[in-house]
């Protein structure tokens, strides 16, 4: 109040005084619920401008942040976008994917979505990707306005988040942020969660939370900006956020330029009608959404089990749950066209987000990440250390004679043999080099799978006697080749 030029008595009894006043001026008043936070509340949809979308049944006052309320402002018409943004991106399925992506944080609470949905687009320079990530950013505001920087403090990108809640996040060049936190930044941003903080007086403020889709671009893909900078990727992170190569059509990201004279022209062309009608697309589809909430869950899950279904049976439950993320956003492109937000139809937009999700399978895969990981790590551990002195030479025979310690950083035995040596690794370089990372009995049971590791007989657990007085160690050999006369190096 002092702020606003009402000067406030520093005395605890003028305050009371005060208090009691506006406690009787206010009570024949109307009252409000103050929000500050965007997206859903009681059935309506609280824009970050302030604009309340729907009939709602109780006062609603907006407090959120004023600085972020300029790019959600809508400018041109909805008619304009789906005339010039949707006729270009028609036959363009990664730019329309990443219009589902945009629509998609809106369903995500109607879907009791347990996390949000990020993607993130990659290849080299001047290959039409921040093109389509405007285009995204187009269904809820400005582009140019909405864009925010991977080289943020942790709050400034929790409050950016926070700010997008049933909407999307989009944010530009992977390459500007702090690659030794990058990790948890995306985790927190697609969990919806920020970090506990204490407060002095004891206690903790209370953490903010969000639910909404996250778009964003570079030059290299999530997963290899992570390893690059020394840290482990996990299967988690690869599923939060969908690494998608930005060059697989026919003029890399775009498969059709409309008779332009070149991709480049085309993409100007695209980010120009995309700044000029923006921010109507999204209020189309949130009012679509109030009067058909009912069917959004049974529509998801019918577009999801047609992607599921193309999947072989013995695809890793990551990429499963990464093809259900693909099946929302087909979802939502699909109910988008029905609610006039975009002119695509159904089928139209499934076939689109099955393109784009092939393309990313084709480079995923569908074994499990994390369990090639691992038998790539402990493969090429065997493979530079087969000839060191950290491997104590045991008998060709099965006596107990062995050779003397040569190293103080000794890593186990190894018999040689014709058909392959065999490596008996200690307890310690087991858990500390080997599996490294994992989880070592889930570690021993994948090893044990991919041919590597030998199971004890007679013994419940891994480990197998080594030699007479040499304790016991898990028996490994490097990862069998297809070829069986060669060994996988």
């Amino acid at each position: 109040m002092n702020g606003l030029g009402f000067a406030v008595s520093a005395g605890s009894g003028e305050r009371v005084n005060l208090a009691n006043y506006l406690l009787q001026g206010t009570k024949n008043k109307p009252r409000f619920d103050v929000l500050s936070m965007s997206g859903w509340n009681q059935g309506n949809f609280v824009l970050p401008t302030g604009e309340i979308i729907g009939d709602a049944k109780r006062n609603i006052f907006f407090n959120g942040s004023a600085n972020l309320r300029g790019g959600f402002t809508p400018r041109g018409s909805l008619q304009g976008w789906n005339d010039g943004v949707c006729s270009l991106a028609r036959n363009n399925p990664l730019v329309m994917v990443v219009m589902g992506l945009a629509f998609s944080g809106a369903i995500l609470e109607l879907i009791d979505a347990e996390e949000g949905i990020g993607m993130h687009l990659y290849t080299e320079t001047s290959s039409g990707k921040t093109t389509c990530a405007d285009v995204a950013a187009s269904v809820w505001g400005h582009p140019k306005r909405l864009k925010k920087s991977w080289d943020a403090t942790p709050i400034s990108l929790t409050n950016s988040a926070q700010a997008a809640n049933s909407m999307m996040m989009y944010t530009d060049e992977i390459g500007a942020g702090d690659t030794r936190r990058l990790g948890k930044v995306i985790y927190a941003t697609i969990n919806g969660q920020s970090r506990g903080r204490g407060l002095a007086g004891g206690g903790n403020e209370e953490t903010k939370s969000w639910l909404n889709s996250l778009l964003s671009t570079g030059e290299l893909g999530i997963n290899q900006f992570i390893t690059e900078a020394g840290e482990q990727v996990k299967g988690g992170q690869e599923i939060r956020m969908l690494d998608v190569p930005a060059d697989g059509g026919l003029y890399r990201a775009f498969d059709c330029i409309h008779d332009y004279m070149g991709a480049d022209v085309f993409a100007k062309e695209l980010a120009t009608q995309a700044r000029r009608d923006c921010g109507n697309a999204g209020r189309a589809f949130v009012e679509w959404l109030i009067n058909n909430q009912a069917q959004v869950k049974s529509w998801v899950t019918k577009t999801e089990s047609r992607l599921l279904a193309e999947l072989p049976s013995h695809a890793a439950p990551l990429v499963r749950r990464a093809t259900r993320k693909f099946g929302i956003i087909a979802a939502a492109l699909e109910m988008a066209g029905e609610a006039g937000a975009t002119p695509f139809a159904q089928e139209e937009a499934f076939d689109a987000t099955r393109a784009i999700w092939r393309r990313w399978l084709a480079v995923f895969g569908t074994e499990s990440r994390d369990d090639n990981r691992l038998i790539d790590q402990a493969n090429a551990i065997l493979a530079a250390n087969q000839m060191s002195p950290r491997f104590v030479l045991l008998a060709n025979h099965e006596g107990d004679y062995v050779g003397e310690p040569v190293s103080v950083n000794m890593m186990g035995y190894k018999r040689i043999q014709a058909d392959g040596d065999i490596f008996y690794i200690l307890p310690h370089a087991f858990k500390d080099e080997i599996a490294k990372g994992f989880e070592p009995r889930k570690a021993c049971k994948i090893l044990h799978e991919a041919g590597m590791l030998e199971r004890a007989k007679g013994h419940d657990g891994w480990t197998v006697v080594i030699a007479r007085k040499k304790g016991r160690g898990y028996k490994m050999k490097l990862k069998p080749c297809k070829n069986p006369d060669e060994t996988e190096l």
